[in-house]
Order: structure tokens, then C-alpha cells, then sequence
């Protein structure tokens, strides 16, 4: 159990996963355009705390920005660093991974601006 997740929360997560950064060796942007690349994980990333809740809320809280963010499934992106969360548990929904809202608490241990694909990692 994460306690500094219990400390947010008053509660434990559900589930607790660890996302490694990743770093492109060649093929830097070349991927997407059918190039080919050599991506390896590092062993730093993002680790997200989860618990469910029935109704369609979704708070987020970052220990990155120290800071927390209240939506819903049905927002549309705001520009905001939490919209890569909002995004995730709204495809989480819709593929039926996951039914309705969650408290997250996402923490890393990445270094801001490195290109080592923070987003994606989320």
C-alpha cells in the first residue's frame, strides 16, 4: 500500500503500476513514419496509484507538480498536465478495462524535458 496515497486518499489504491521511461538509441521520430527504430526502457519512470470509484469523477494528484486536479470522463483536453491521465481512464472506460472514475496519484522519478517519453510512459 502507498501510504503517501492513503495521506491524498483516506483510502488504499487498488492497483499500483510501474511505467519505465524510454529512450529511442536510433530512429529518433522515424517510427511513426514506418523507419525503423531501437527504443530501450530505462530503469526510471512513472509509477500510478489507482482506486475506483463509481461515479464519473477522476482526481488526479501529481507528486511532480504537487498538485490535484478534478474531472470528469466527460472532458474534453484543457491543455493541462493532467489530460494524459483523463485521457488514459476515458480509453480504460471505453475499451471496458475499467468502469467509471478513480483517485490516481501519479509519481517520477523522470527529469522534466529529457525526451524520454513521459506521456507515453503515462
Amino acid at each position: 500500500m502507498n501510504n503517501f496515497f492513503s495521506d491524498i486518499y483516506s483510502r488504499p489504491p487498488d492497483i499500483t503500476v510501474f511505467a519505465p521511461a524510454r529512450v529511442n538509441l536510433i530512429g529518433e521520430h522515424t517510427d511513426y513514419n514506418g523507419g525503423m527504430v531501437l527504443p530501450t526502457a530505462l530503469d526510471i519512470g512513472i509509477t500510478v496509484h489507482l482506486a475506483t470509484k463509481e461515479s464519473d469523477d477522476i482526481t488526479v494528484y501529481s507528486s511532480k507538480f504537487e498538485a490535484s486536479y478534478l474531472g470528469s470522463l466527460h472532458d474534453q483536453a484543457k491543455d493541462h498536465w493532467a489530460d494524459y491521465a483523463i485521457g488514459a481512464m476515458v480509453y480504460a472506460n471505453k475499451t471496458g478495462l475499467i468502469s467509471g472514475g478513480a483517485d490516481i496519484l501519479i509519481e517520477t522519478n523522470m527529469p522534466d524535458g529529457a525526451g524520454l517519453s513521459s506521456s507515453a510512459a503515462l
